[in-house]
C-alpha cells in the first residue's frame, strides 16, 4: 500500500500545456535567460539579501513541481526554506568585448543543462 502523500496546486491549463509539450519533446523553448549590467561598485551582500527578500514576498520562486508514482502531471508545491544559489563571475581583468563573450558563453553552458523541475526552484 502506498501511503506517500503530496499537498499542492493543480497547474493552470497553461502550465499543463507547457508540462507536456516538454515532456513530449524535451523542449525548453520557453525559459528565458537575460543579463544585468550594473555599472559602479556592487555590494553582493546586500545584493544577495535584497534577492532572498524578493523570493521570500513571491511563492512562486519558492515552488517545485513533485509527482508521486503513478501521477502524469505534476501539483505546484511551495518549498519555504530553500537558500538560493547565486553564481559569482568577476569580468573585471578582461576588455569589454570579452566580458561580453564570456556572458554568451555563460547563458549558452545555462541553455544546455538540463533542469530538473522537480528538485530546482523557478
Amino acid at each position: 500500500m502506498n501511503s506517500a502523500s503530496l499537498s499542492g496546486f493543480e497547474l493552470s491549463p497553461q502550465q499543463k500545456h507547457l508540462w507536456l509539450l516538454h515532456q513530449e519533446t524535451n523542449s525548453f523553448a520557453y525559459r528565458s535567460f537575460c543579463t544585468i549590467e550594473i555599472a559602479g561598485n556592487l555590494n553582493t551582500t546586500f545584493l544577495k539579501q535584497a534577492l532572498e527578500a524578493v523570493i521570500k514576498r513571491h511563492l512562486i520562486f519558492s515552488t517545485k513541481f513533485r509527482c508521486l508514482s503513478g501521477m502524469k502531471i505534476p501539483l505546484q508545491v511551495i518549498e519555504k526554506g530553500d537558500s538560493i544559489l547565486i553564481q559569482e563571475f568577476d569580468f573585471r581583468a578582461i576588455q569589454p568585448e570579452e566580458q561580453k563573450n564570456a556572458v554568451k558563453l555563460l547563458i549558452e553552458s545555462a541553455k544546455q543543462q538540463i533542469l530538473d523541475f522537480e528538485k530546482s526552484s523557478l
